[in-house]
């Protein structure tokens, strides 16, 4: 699932896809890599491409997570895993580093392990479902299936009581999916690593700033024909045609400058007295 975010954490689902095979197949993993360089197209006519991306290395998986993700660090591809406790943040401050040396030390270039703290970005998804529009507003794609939204809610927050303590937990039913309530946690997590959720006005107008940028230098026609368009509307809405123009102005005449007078020069004389001397 691609997830876009604007100015206040607000969220559209660009696309969800589900690729079918074996964990285990390369082909598999190379289906993914391709589908991560795509890039998605802006309504100002710029292509967007994908900034982070976090892979759940939970399973029966893992080493080909670890392997997938340990050589595409350069493009913030990460393994991740939930830690389901409460009070944890949304993503921990540093990684844990999984590959060692033949040592046993820890390999400095291998593989990242991001800690997420499921339940409180569960919170944040759940308390911003109300909101229809505006900073936390979620906007859902037109062609998602029919089950992806009963994914989004399969998981409810319940008490127990653990040695006589009370704790609350997140679950979910035997038969439900939670599929694309993951998801939305993964996205949620990564928004959190790029640092979306600090982000202040002047930041955003930064990039503002930037996609204006990229697409005056695009050489497509058709995103330069987008970008045009509202600029010539704008042009032809300032001077309606009903306004009379305005006569031009009077013509003003030509003086030829005066000469400016040169200051009287003082005559000097030397006083006979010091010659004879």
């Amino acid at each position: 699932m691609v997830m876009g975010w604007g100015v206040g954490m607000e969220r559209w689902i660009i696309d969800y896809q589900v690729i079918w095979g074996d964990p285990a197949d390369a082909r598999t993993w190379a289906v993914l890599d391709e589908k991560l360089k795509v890039r998605y197209p802006h309504p100002c006519g710029v292509g967007l491409g994908i900034l982070a991306t976090a892979v759940d290395s939970g399973g029966h998986h893992t080493d080909e997570v670890y392997q997938f993700c340990r050589i595409r660090r350069w493009r913030n591809i990460f393994a991740i895993k939930g830690a389901s406790k409460p009070g944890k943040p949304v993503i921990a401050q540093r990684p844990s580093m999984v590959d060692v040396t033949w040592k046993g030390q820890t390999e400095r270039n291998g593989a990242e392990l991001w800690f997420v703290g499921t339940d409180t970005a569960k919170d944040w998804i759940y308390n911003r479902y109300p909101v229809e529009d505006g900073p936390g507003a979620l906007h859902f794609a037109n062609d998602l299936p029919d089950d992806f939204f009963d994914q989004c809610v399969a998981e409810r927050k319940v008490a127990r009581y653990v040695k006589g303590f009370k704790r609350i937990e997140w679950v979910k039913g035997k038969a439900e999916r939670n599929e694309a309530l993951d998801l939305m946690v993964y996205n949620l997590a990564m928004a959190h690593y790029l640092g979306l959720n600090r982000y202040k006005e002047h930041d955003w107008a930064r990039v503002r700033q930037a996609l204006a940028q990229a697409g005056l230098f695009d050489e497509k026609p058709v995103q330069a024909e987008r970008l045009a368009l509202p600029v010539a509307t704008q042009a032809t809405q300032a001077t309606p045609a009903t306004q009379r123009p305005e006569p031009d102005p009077a013509p003003t005449p030509v003086v030829s400058p005066q000469p400016v007078a040169r200051p009287i020069q003082r005559r000097s004389s030397t006083s006979g007295y010091l010659k004879r001397r």
